[in-house]
């Protein structure tokens, strides 16, 4: 375990990590593939804590301003120069919907702050939305110069307490602590009033430093001698953790929690094993491995806004991002070979301080994504960025703040509800973020009728009798909507509830499910006779109560929505979407037969489809003429939802109790 200059068996290790990352981003298959991310993390926390070693053994101290001085020359003019080009090529190339959030995040990464600016605006990083942004992959630099700016401090700290025995307990500490609080957020209940723990957990530097922390107790640990059959079969073990984890952990996962063990356990036993495994040689120490461990964190910097902007560009081209990721191994080559070896070398610095290229470079970058923000509101003002302007709007319920976690009780009533003088009664909209999407509609064709209209939804969360695994939402918070809602509306007895869920996302898509206190499922059939069950508890909750309920069938998904595509092909009009009517409708049938199954028979459940607002006998479409209608795959732009205000008006005449 000694810790060498260079160990060609580290190399191999960054280069084992972003393999996994680039081919989790680019859709090749690794649905864990992201935890390379914990790779870098336990590497980082070995590497810099046997140069702080050094530090200490030598002097007795820490020598602060050389540690920094190398770490800014390490990071920030690469990054530097990344974000100044990608925010330049941003302003033709970047999705059109991650303008304002790319910029901001490309700022953020500037002065290593992208992970709080991420969690600060609640970005879920496997939401499609959110998977917009070209510099999203930035939060793990914020992560790592974070414990760098940190642990220096903390290990000096324990050295001076017992020098590496006071050192590696204080170290252990912390491991544990930050351990223990990761576990909590991911699968406990610590700060309840706290929406988004698996967020917090998942971005925040204090969860993350057992990570780091791993890696440094190697270093800690100093040279031991271990039987060759040992370093063999440490190494083999690790990267087979290693591997799994990239294998079998997914966005569903609740991670990082327990399942990150996986990936920091194995990258632990692979350095702890050390140099001198045949093994780790052989598959880790080669030319190529190292080649491509050398220039991993210029493929990291640039891989990710290559893959976006291609699939900004060509969006319906299936192998475009695995193209795309592999491109960007020619800026990552470019990186190493002009910027990251020679300023390491110190050869492309001359007489220029460290200062001022650390500087400079933050200045850059951050200068670029300014006028990449410029560029957006240059944009709205033309007659396409008007279109796109008046789609990117936010749904009613959103600007009232009717669209959140508190479940709809008698507190929430008074604000959510659009009323009319003299009521007739009152209709209730509950359920995900695709009800929201069609608030309009409802509040519109139910005040007309001259009804009272109450809204409550939440992305996420869709109103069902189901525990819910992996949405964008916590389970805790989407049990709480659905039981006190349901409570909720039988106390207010309305004249007619309207009830919208994206079936499809949740018996298709990364979602587990489960009935209260039950196993958590995730096969396709199991997760349809949840769903069916779930469903068919409330509405016969609503029927028992003679409170009549329509269950709104699932617009079509269409994907490639025009505020995903490219500026360029936004000014150009050519981002309009489209798909074959037979396709569309099977894909959506196992679905709507679900929700069929669980209103049947029941006295005054009924269903209204909107799919012809959308459809002809042919296609479906994301644009009618100049009008934006999605706002994404999923859901409907306030255009879109007004479209289908008379569908709701004729069920409300139908449905509605006189």
């Amino acid at each position: 375990m000694k810790a060498e200059r260079r160990r060609a068996d580290i190399q191999g290790l960054r280069a084992l990590a972003i393999v996994l990352v680039v081919s989790y981003h680019a859709g090749i298959g690794l649905h864990g593939g992201f935890t390379g991310v914990d790779v870098f993390f336990v590497i980082s926390g070995f590497v810099i804590t046997s140069l702080l070693l050094r530090d200490l053994a030598a002097h007795g101290t820490i020598m602060f301003a050389g540690f920094y001085r190398r770490r800014a020359l390490r990071l920030l003019p690469a990054l530097g120069l990344m974000v100044a080009i990608v925010a330049l090529l941003g302003i033709l190339a970047a999705p059109i919907d991650a303008l304002h959030i790319g910029a901001l995040t490309g700022v953020a990464s500037m002065f290593f702050a992208a992970n709080a600016y991420l969690y600060l605006r609640g970005a879920d990083y496997f939401v499609a939305a959110v998977t917009h942004d070209p510099f999203l992959h930035l939060w793990t630099l914020a992560v790592e110069e974070q414990f760098y700016l940190a642990f220096p401090i903390v290990l000096l700290i324990g050295w001076r307490l017992g020098r590496r025995r006071g050192a590696t307990a204080v170290v252990a500490v912390i491991a544990l602590a930050s351990f223990l609080l990761s576990l909590e957020l991911s699968h406990g209940h610590l700060l309840p009033l706290q929406h988004r723990p698996l967020q917090l957990a998942f971005y925040s530097s204090p969860t993350r430093a057992w990570e780091f922390a791993v890696g440094a107790l190697i270093a800690l640990a100093g040279s031991v001698r271990i039987p060759r059959l040992v370093v063999e079969a440490a190494t083999a073990a690790g990267l087979a953790l290693v591997l799994v984890g990239a294998l079998v952990i997914t966005s569903t996962t609740g991670f990082p929690g327990r399942a990150a063990l996986l990936p920091v356990g194995g990258t632990a036993l692979v350095i702890a094993a050390g140099s001198t495994s045949l093994l780790a040689r052989s598959l880790l120490g080669n030319r190529l491995a190292t080649w491509i461990g050398d220039r991993s964190y210029g493929w990291y910097l640039w891989h990710w806004p290559v893959i976006v902007y291609a699939r900004a560009l060509w969006p319906v081209q299936g192998w475009v991002p695995a193209a795309a990721a592999l491109a960007a191994l020619l800026p990552a080559a470019a990186s190493f070979s002009y910027v990251e070896d020679p300023i390491r070398r110190r050869r492309a610095l001359g007489g220029t301080s460290v200062r001022t290229v650390a500087v400079g470079a933050s200045l850059i970058g951050a200068l670029a994504c300014v006028l990449l923000l410029g560029a957006m509101h240059a944009l709205a003002r033309t007659g396409p960025g008007r279109e796109w302007v008046r789609a990117s709007v936010h749904h009613i319920d959103r600007q009232r703040g009717c669209e959140s976690a508190a479940p709809l009780d008698t507190s929430k009533v008074p604000p959510c509800t659009w009323g009319v003088p003299h009521p007739r009664g009152r209709i209730v909209l509950v359920g995900d973020s695709t009800a929201s999407a069609v608030s309009e509609a409802v509040i519109a064709a139910g005040n007309r009728a001259g009804y009272a209209v109450t809204v409550s939804t939440y992305f996420g969360c869709p109103f069902v009798a189901l525990e819910v695994y992996g949405s964008t939402a916590s389970t805790a918070v989407c049990d709480e909507i659905d039981r006190v809602g349901l409570r909720t509306i039988l106390a207010l007895r309305p004249a007619l509830v309207f009830l919208v869920n994206r079936t499809d996302d949740y018996v298709d898509g990364p979602i587990g499910l489960a009935q209260s206190g039950g196993a958590v499922r995730h096969e396709h059939g199991e997760r349809l006779r949840l769903w069916t069950t779930g469903l068919r508890s409330d509405l016969a909750t609503f029927s028992r109560a003679s409170i009549p309920v329509v269950v709104v069938k699932q617009v079509p998904r269409i994907s490639d929505a025009p505020t995903e595509c490219a500026v360029v092909r936004v000014l150009t009009r050519t981002c309009s979407a489209s798909a074959p009517r037979a396709a569309v409708d099977a894909e959506l049938a196992p679905s709507r037969a679900a929700n069929e199954r669980a209103a049947h028979g029941l006295p005054g459940v009924s269903s209204l489809d909107l799919e012809n607002s959308f459809c002809t006998a042919r296609g479906c479409s994301t644009i009618a003429g100049n009008r934006i209608l999605y706002v994404d795959a999923y859901h409907l732009t306030v255009l879109g939802a007004r479209r289908v205000t008379g569908r709701f008006a004729t069920a409300i005449h139908s449905h509605a109790r006189k």
